[in-house]
């Protein structure tokens, strides 16, 4: 496995237990050599300076946010996947990114606080009883189905 491919590895690993930590307000312990820098595309609107500041304060990395308009930040991650270790933008762009070969999955069992997740993502329903809307919405999405597309049908990646 070529350098870049083993860092972009190593990367995303550390992006989902940042994410997962952050998410619980609790940060990991991060061991290497050097500060690992994890960059993050996304939209001006989400990618937050204070956020970055009080993430990188927590975890103990180098973040870099790479913000851009929707239609830019999804070209870009299309054509050239190996430009972000973590990407931010609406769900409806997952299945273009998925069909791109531009993201790839990540096992629920490593994720440590999945079940603290709102059930609003997993569910599409903030409560058991609420009707589901119309739309794309990341429930649609979340799951790698046996056929290898994207689904709702609850699977571990």
């Amino acid at each position: 496995m070529e350098h870049s491919q083993k860092r972009r590895d190593f990367l995303k690993t550390l992006g989902v237990g940042a994410a997962a930590s952050t998410l619980a307000f609790k940060a990991p312990c991060v061991f290497a050599k050097n500060k690992v820098t994890l960059r993050v595309m996304g939209t001006h609107v989400t990618l937050q300076e204070e956020l970055k500041q009080r993430a990188m304060r927590e975890l103990g990395i180098n973040i870099e946010f790479l913000p851009m308009g929707s239609a830019a930040v999804l070209q870009k991650a299309a054509a050239d996947p190996s430009s972000f270790d973590l990407y931010e933008q609406w769900s409806d762009s997952v299945n273009i990114l998925w069909h791109a070969d531009a993201i790839q999955t990540i096992e629920v069992d490593r994720l440590v606080c999945w079940d603290e997740i709102n059930p609003l993502t997993k569910t599409g329903k903030i409560v058991p009883d609420a009707k589901l809307g119309a739309g794309y919405s990341p429930n649609k999405l979340l799951y790698v189905q046996p056929d290898g597309s994207l689904g709702a049908t609850q699977t571990r990646e």
